[in-house]
């Protein structure tokens, strides 16, 4: 058995392909923000990511992870050969307290998008009452994008990781590609995913008496972030006129939260592999949201891939809202884009 580590790549392969093989691609993805959430993206060059939990949908997540866990009980009678896999997998979204994916120490951040750059649900949800912003990137510049990981320190501070360059010993500021990908909306989207988690626990877990259970804990538990982020490409029928895409990234690099470091300790054969210090993105703290904060971290972009801004149908002075776009775009560089307004009349 092949022995796995996540190594902070949510290999989302399968089911990103399946997901863009149902949708039509779009040139450009608009992300809705409020006047101050554009203002602060142009000025640092940087995208915020949420952490999924605390977004709008009150059951994201949750929707196609308890699915999962039921899967699981169920694949279990209907592929006898596969019995000690799911059996593992069980097992260790116990171990690292994943039942709840409300209380789940890997955590997910996600900064939407959608295919429509004009719609009035959105303008309304997501940018101040139409009276913000919504921020178009070309897709392909958004694709992947590079996270920034540190070493985090028990005093709270943060130590850029770094990467050693090939045939050099010159070591650079480690980064890690991260993937915007289409949302797949309602059951039969969620069931692929879930498939395709399946199909993964399969591989690596082999049929019965082919490997053994540590092994298996070992595999699994490295693979659970892995799962988080193909989930979470999967929301309610409710939300599908958003046709949102994602970018998703863990928040901790490889397997190193302290719930998987914590049940590999468990794990006699594979003690040695909790070592460590903790490697996470850099995470932040706004005010919002139902627990009064919303943690978020930031993830630069070319300043090439911002080519257009909307201005929202319910701001008071479009003129003057136009113009003031423009200069602060200028300011910062970004000459190149595009400013627009709503083509909506807005009505309260």
């Amino acid at each position: 058995m092949e022995l796995l580590r996540n190594s902070g790549d949510p290999d989302l392969s399968a089911h990103g392909l399946m997901l863009l093989a149902m949708v039509d691609e779009p040139e450009v993805l608009y992300h809705y923000t409020d006047a101050g959430g554009f203002a602060a993206i142009v000025q640092q060059g940087m995208l915020r990511a949420t952490d999924v939990r605390f977004l709008n949908d009150p059951l994201e997540l949750r929707y196609a992870w308890e699915a999962l866990l039921a899967a699981l009980e169920t694949a279990k009678a209907e592929k006898p050969e596969y019995s000690e896999a799911y059996d593992a997998a069980l097992q260790a979204i116990s171990m690292t307290n994943a039942v709840d994916p409300d209380a789940i120490d890997d955590r997910i951040f996600s900064t939407s998008f959608s295919a429509d750059g004009d719609e009035l649900g959105q303008w309304r949800s997501y940018a101040d009452d139409a009276k913000g912003m919504a921020l178009g990137f070309d897709k392909e510049s958004v694709t992947m994008l590079k996270v920034p990981y540190f070493h985090h320190t028990e005093h709270g501070q943060l130590v850029q990781m770094k990467a050693t360059v090939s045939d050099t010993n010159k070591q650079v500021p480690l980064t890690w590609g991260a993937f915007t990908q289409p949302v797949g909306y309602g059951d039969e989207a969620r069931q692929r995913a879930i498939d395709a988690v399946l199909y993964q626990i399969e591989r690596s877990c082999e049929k019965n008496g082919e490997g053994l259970l540590a092994n298996r804990l070992f595999n699994i538990i490295n693979r659970i972030p892995v799962f988080l982020s193909m989930l979470a490409l999967v929301k309610k029928t409710t939300y599908q006129s958003e046709r949102e895409w994602r970018f998703t990234i863990a928040e901790h690099f490889g397997s190193s939260s302290l719930a998987i470091k914590k049940a590999l300790s468990s794990v006699e054969e594979f003690k040695w592999s909790a070592q460590g210090a903790l490697e996470t993105v850099d995470v932040k703290f706004r005010p919002g949201g139902r627990a009064g904060l919303k943690p978020y971290t930031e993830v630069p972009f070319k300043k090439s891939a911002l080519v257009r801004v909307g201005i929202g149908p319910n701001i008071e002075s479009r003129e003057l809202a136009l113009s003031t776009a423009r200069r602060l775009l200028d300011r910062h560089g970004f000459r190149h884009t595009e400013v627009v307004a709503s083509e909506h009349a807005y009505r309260v």
